[in-house]
């Protein structure tokens, strides 16, 4: 006799827990070569590689080579090399050993996760700007509601009116993994049915799936919790 199976799905949010951290861009754990923009005002004091929060490194942040206006569409641009949930960011200006004037008063996150299109970040109340700092030293955290789930993510300065800007930033979250299985109570798979919770991680919406069954299908790439 085949073995019954019932299944019950359900929209959750949050419930796949992501133990973020900082991803690498203070650590060096995110290289240099994965770190590039548009363009740069001079590519060795202000180039992207500079761009690492709570370092001073040559003249203290990446800095655009125009100014930024509403009608400029300047980057920096950080390649994570896989997918991972982005749960948030952190922005600072460019201080320079106290000599820097510029900083990011507002940003834009663009992403993508693999070879798809480019995305534009919206927060739940459809707003696609970010607040940014005012001042060259402080950092300032934001978190991303929704997170986004990204293999490359762009920082894109923005104002309204022509200004200077310089950032530096970190980026927090955790890899990505498709699907998390869980198992719970019941009797053994050989001797009887068990209980299988699937999670569909999806960009917003994680899907449970409730499984009764005494035979295991392994999906995709799992980690067991």
């Amino acid at each position: 006799m085949e073995p019954s199976m019932q299944a019950s799905f359900k929209n959750q949010q949050g419930i796949a827990s992501c133990s973020a951290h900082p991803l690498g861009m203070e650590s060096g754990a995110i290289e240099d070569s994965q770190i590039t923009a548009s363009s740069s005002f001079d590519t060795i004091s202000v180039g992207p590689q500079n761009a690492r929060i709570r370092r001073e490194l040559a003249s203290g942040a990446w800095c655009p080579k125009a100014q930024i206006n509403k009608d400029v569409y300047e980057f920096l641009q950080i390649n994570l090399g896989r997918a991972h949930t982005i749960t948030a960011v952190e922005t600072q200006g460019r201080y320079g050993n106290g000599t820097g004037r510029e900083y990011p008063t507002e940003y834009m996150i663009d992403y993508v996760r693999g070879e798809e299109r480019w995305m534009r970040y919206q927060n739940r109340n459809l707003s696609n700007i970010l607040v940014g700092n005012v001042d060259t030293s402080t950092a300032v955290y934001r978190a991303l509601d929704p997170p986004i789930i990204a293999s490359r993510i762009r920082f894109v300065p923005f104002s309204l009116h022509p200004r200077t800007m310089c950032m530096r930033v970190e980026i927090y979250g955790c890899e990505y993994n498709d699907f998390i299985m869980e198992f719970s109570g019941g009797e053994s798979a050989q001797t009887g049915p068990f209980s299988l919770m699937v999670l569909l991680s999806a960009v917003y919406m994680p899907l449970y799936v409730h499984l009764n069954a005494s035979t295991i299908i392994r999906l995709g790439t799992a980690k067991y919790l």
